[in-house]
């Protein structure tokens, strides 16, 4: 599980029978602060083949002079609980997607040989940023990384998940009905996948989400998406 207290983020352990497991980082808890001001943790996956742990987020300076805004942080736990020293610098990876650090992630996939998969919003776009195993930047994605896939004036909310090769993102609509969500696919490229719904989206008819907090891909390759409503 993960958690988010002031200036801190934790991930914590419980073992199958209920309890916590004790024997994990430090007495079931792995604390990782990003940086003296506050700290947002926004998606965690976790590798079932090794037992590693990586998380996105972002670090906010809010009004303090000279800092960057925002700016996106990733970082990755051994499979005890600490901090990998093989990622980023000390487990730790910082990364300014644009110079005035306006960005702030929403989620984040594993990929096939360990690549990470993180999307976040930048001053209103949509951008896709790839890394490497060792929380670099991935040069084949598009050269530098990173890939700007859609100027969207509504930030996106929920998670991400990736499935069939394919990635899926949920937007809260727009417009009217505004209580009817999108579902956005994307290839592999961050492209926008145009035989998905009508031109790469599509929109839930009978529900009353209003604000779609995670998604899942279910084993028929529909897409669950859960969130709040009213």
């Amino acid at each position: 599980g993960m958690c988010q207290t002031n200036q801190t983020c934790q991930i914590s352990k419980m073992l199958s029978s209920g309890v916590t497991d004790s024997s994990y980082a430090v007495d079931g808890t792995r604390e990782v602060n990003f940086c003296t001001s506050d700290d947002y943790l926004t998606d965690m996956v976790l590798d079932h083949s090794t037992g590693e742990v990586y998380a996105c987020g972002y670090e906010d300076w809010g009004l303090i002079p000279n800092a960057p805004i925002r700016q996106l942080v990733t970082f990755k736990l051994t499979p005890g609980g600490a901090l990998d020293p093989g990622f980023g610098i000390n487990g730790i990876n910082y990364d300014g997607v644009v110079p005035d650090g306006l960005e702030y992630s929403f989620g984040m996939a594993l990929l096939p040989g360990g690549k990470l998969l993180v999307s976040c919003s930048v001053i209103g776009s949509l951008v896709f940023v790839r890394y490497m195993p060792d929380g670099s930047r991935d040069s084949t994605f598009h050269g530098t990384g990173q890939f700007a896939a859609l100027p969207l004036a509504i930030q996106p909310v929920g998670g991400m998940v990736v499935h069939n090769n394919r990635i899926y993102l949920a937007y809260q609509g727009s417009g009217f009905p505004a209580d009817r969500i999108w579902v956005y696919c994307f290839d592999m490229n961050g492209e926008l996948d145009l035989q998905y719904g009508t031109n790469g989206r599509a929109q839930f008819q009978h529900t009353t989400i209003i604000e779609p907090k995670d998604l899942a891909a279910a084993p028929d390759g529909g897409i669950l998406v859960a969130g709040s409503v009213g």
